[in-house]
This record gives C-alpha cells, sequence and structure tokens, in this order.
C-alpha cells in the first residue's frame, strides 16, 4: 500500500540540471512512475514534462482506487545563482479501495445471466481496466443499446466501491440489405436477419444470404450463451455453399456444432463437422462426391495498440482438423494451418506489414480430399497478382489444390495525409504436394491506401512476375489488417 509518493530533487552544477533523489516504497504501478518521473536527474528541468509526469501519478491513483488521495508538499525552488531546481512533489495516498458488490438494473434478459460476465470478485483492489473489460464485454454481445457502468465509492461505508450498471436493451431484431463487389467474388447482394436475443436466456439466431458471381452462401445459425465458464457460446450452424473459381465448381453442404469460448489471451472454438460436397475440377463431365466428418479446433489472438491503424502489434491463427473413417468420415486425413501478421512502424507515417501462411496435411487418400480441403493460393488475400485460388499443382492445366501451402507478403505502407496513403508489396508462395513440387510464385504491385470512416480500404493494381503473358489485377481489402 502506497502511503505517500515523492519526485527526486533536483540540483544543478552548470546550465543542466544535476539531480539527486529519495523516494519512498509504495505501490508497484505508483513506484514505476516515480522512477520515471520527469525531469530525470540530469536533465534541463522543463515545466511541461514535469506537469504532464504529475498527470500520469494522478491518474493512476484514481485508475487503481486511491480514492482519498490528496497532494502533499507540492513545489519547485529554482535557484538562478546555482542554475538548479529543486523538485519535491508527493501525494498522501491514503488507503486503496476494493470492489463491492454489483448492481444490475433491470433487462430483457434472465437475472444472473449478466452478472456472471463481471471479471471481478467482491474484495478484490479496484482497478477500472476492470470496468472497461465489462464495457467491452456487454458491447460485444449486441443485446444492448446503452451501457453505464457506474462505480459509486462515496456512497459506501468503508472502502468497499459498489458498481451500478444500468443496461437499456437494443432493437431486438435486425434486417440488412446491401450491394458489394469482391476482384475474387464478383458483384453481390447480402441479406441478412438477426433477432438479438431469441428468450430471455440469451440465445442468439442469425440468417444471411450471400450472393454474388462466383460464391453464393446461405447460412443459418443459432448461438446459447457459455458464460459460466471460459465465457463464450455453444453454436450450431447449417450452410449451403457454393463456389466457383477458373477450375473448379463445388457445391457443399455442412452442419456444424461448436463451442467458443476466451481462455487467457485466446479465442479457442472446439467443433464438430459434417459435409458432403459435390465438385468437378475444369470441364469434368460427371461431378465427385465427398462425405467428411470431422472435428477441428481454432485458436486465435492478437495484440495491437490500435484496433483499426495499428503502428505497433501481431495476429495470430493456429487451426488443426482431424477426419477418420471410424467416425463416419470417407477419407482419414489431419490437416494444419497457421497464419501470422506483424505490423511495426518508422516514424509518424510509414508502416511495415508482414503476413504468412503454412499449411500441411496427411492422407493415405489425398485425390480423395474435395477442394474445400484442399489448399490454394492467389487472390486478394493471398499472392496478390494472381486470381483467386489460381495458384496450386496442376492435372491435365487444371489446379486441383495441394496437400501444403506456403505464402510470405512484405509491404511497405506510407501515408501522406491523415487519411490517404500508398504502399508497395512483394507476395510469394504456392499450394504444392511435396517440398520437390513446389514452384515459387511472386506477384508485385503497389496500391492506394484510404482511412474511410467504416474502416481501411485497400485498393492494389499487381502483377504476377511468373506468367509475362498476364496482365496486371486489380485487388480490393476492406476491414483491419490484423
Amino acid at each position: 500500500m502506497c502511503a505517500s509518493t515523492s519526485t527526486p530533487v533536483y540540483r544543478c552544477a552548470s546550465p543542466r540540471a544535476t539531480c539527486a533523489s529519495k523516494a519512498r516504497a509504495g505501490d508497484p504501478e505508483l513506484q514505476a512512475a516515480r522512477r520515471t518521473f520527469a525531469p530525470l536527474q540530469g536533465e534541463i528541468f522543463d515545466h511541461r514534462r514535469y506537469e504532464a509526469s504529475k498527470s500520469v501519478i494522478e491518474r493512476l491513483l484514481s485508475e487503481r482506487g486511491y480514492f482519498d488521495a490528496r497532494p502533499a508538499g507540492q513545489e519547485v525552488i529554482v535557484t538562478r545563482a546555482e542554475r538548479s531546481a529543486e523538485v519535491d512533489v508527493g501525494w498522501d495516498s491514503g488507503e486503496r479501495y476494493v470492489f463491492g458488490e454489483v448492481e444490475v438494473g433491470e433487462h430483457q434478459l434472465r437475472p444472473g445471466l449478466i452478472e456472471k460476465l463481471v471479471p471481478w470478485e467482491p474484495g478484490e483492489p479496484y482497478h477500472q481496466s476492470y470496468l472497461l473489460e465489462l464495457q467491452q464485454t456487454l458491447t460485444d454481445l449486441d443485446y444492448f443499446a446503452v451501457i453505464d457502468i457506474t462505480p459509486a465509492p462515496r456512497e459506501s461505508e468503508g472502502l468497499d466501491v459498489p458498481v451500478q450498471v444500468s443496461l437499456t436493451p437494443a432493437k431486438r431484431s435486425i434486417y440488412s440489405a446491401g450491394l458489394g463487389y469482391g476482384t475474387d467474388s464478383g458483384a453481390g447482394i447480402q441479406l441478412g436477419f438477426e433477432r438479438r436475443w431469441v428468450n430471455t436466456r440469451g440465445h442468439k439466431w442469425r440468417n444471411v444470404l450471400d450472393w454474388s458471381q462466383r460464391r453464393q452462401l446461405l447460412t443459418t445459425q443459432y448461438r446459447i450463451p457459455a458464460f459460466d465458464q471460459f465465457a463464450g457460446w455453444y453454436t450450431g450452424a447449417f450452410n449451403l455453399r457454393r463456389e466457383i473459381t477458373a477450375d473448379i465448381d463445388t457445391e457443399l453442404i455442412e452442419a456444424v456444432v461448436n463451442r467458443t469460448g476466451q481462455i487467457g489471451l485466446w479465442t479457442v472454438s472446439a467443433g464438430l463437422h459434417a459435409q458432403r460436397e459435390r465438385y468437378r475440377f475444369g470441364e469434368q463431365e460427371e461431378r465427385e462426391y465427398a462425405t467428411l466428418v470431422f472435428p477441428a479446433l481454432r485458436a486465435q489472438t492478437s495484440r495491437g495498440d490500435d484496433p483499426l491503424y495499428p503502428t505497433r502489434g501481431w495476429s495470430l491463427v493456429a487451426e488443426i482438423k482431424a477426419g477418420s473413417e471410424a467416425i463416419g468420415s470417407g477419407t482419414d486425413f489431419v490437416q494444419a494451418y497457421l497464419q501470422g501478421r506483424y505490423v511495426m512502424s518508422f516514424g509518424e507515417s510509414t508502416r511495415l506489414l508482414l503476413r504468412a501462411e503454412l499449411g500441411t496435411t496427411s492422407s493415405d487418400s489425398f485425390e480423395t480430399m474435395p477442394p474445400s480441403l484442399r489448399f490454394f493460393a492467389g487472390g486478394d488475400r493471398s499472392v496478390r497478382g494472381y486470381g483467386f485460388k489460381e495458384l496450386g499443382p496442376r492435372v491435365d492445366d487444371v489446379v486441383v489444390g495441394g496437400e501444403n501451402l506456403s505464402v510470405l507478403s512484405i509491404e511497405v505502407e506510407r501515408m501522406f495525409t491523415d487519411t490517404w496513403g500508398a504502399a508497395v508489396f512483394i507476395d510469394a508462395g504456392n499450394a504444392f504436394n511435396s517440398r520437390g513440387d513446389f514452384e515459387n510464385r511472386i506477384g508485385v504491385g503497389a496500391g492506394v491506401r484510404w482511412r474511410s470512416p467504416v474502416g481501411p480500404v485497400r485498393v492494389d493494381i499487381a502483377h504476377g512476375l511468373d506468367d509475362p503473358e498476364q496482365s496486371v489485377r486489380l485487388h480490393i481489402n476492406i476491414g483491419p489488417y490484423l
């Protein structure tokens, strides 16, 4: 517990300050802020930095529950003759408050459901980050239009801080319609209907029709809250999907049940897939069929200093699938996939963006695997300069997909204004069956970057270097990089 926090004393023996310091032990985070209190020993006294350092400690005192903190002995004495500045500033922090009971106001869901999401226990030391975490969790649920979380330290006896949560229901049903265009999928229309809550137990129901020139999807999804442990959802979904590329026409019927949850920094999903796929390669007259039943495990995490335009951050996605004839699958297989992205900045307006993908499949009868479980490369989010799923092993000059995948992308982006910029990039990689079959394909290009009101928009022109007769291709991506 911090009784007080004091900053160094500064003495100057020359035009630059030289300082001796003394401090008291206390709260670790406050101690860390005290040790970096500016100006540091030996630095020129700068009043703006001094006030900024005071603000940091005052903010920490408030965030960490020292609601009775008061300034104590804050002064700066400047001795011109000695060219010195003596700084003595401190606070009487008082006792640190703890979380009290949480009172959730009336809402449309059954009592006790929201309380399961509170990330603290009564008696834990107060920290404002817990309130922000609860706010974000409730926002992500999409049950409520207005969420008001209010700590009330002055309304309690002792050091308990009661927390009041006021919730205003959102509109129960959502209808959506939109037109769109994707360089991989073509022009299309999307229709949607969602029930934010089906009943007082918080169940959700979502339906989407996404119809474009080369990709059609109809999905219905039902979700049940699983907030007791590893807060997440039980989900059941039924999907109808068709995808047409230059070499493949595939139709898929799929049923999925899974459980998602939060484990530490990871969002984890474990599920069981049952699918029936009808497909053909190239000009085949007869379609082939595949029936697969397989469990799948997926984990993903990301960290960045900004959700839309990070200057530093990374993301990671890992997935594994395994099918067996013992559980009704037409093929025995194990498949793993890994994707990583990294962002770093040089100065205020230049970013380096890295992306890598790796995938591998083990199966004694890969030739019976349907297109949905084969690896391909090429397209907006793969090797730019090539068409969607244009890269991979070929049979009779028809791309049929491979057992393995390796893709790497390097991009440099520079913003010229707050909203407009440009980028240059090089993508490389391919899908392949064995190391000896790997044929690296390289695409290079440049593009425009627009930080639009709805998120990042990336418009690129790219050329595949390994096909001299191929013209440049347009690629459009919308959404955060991580």
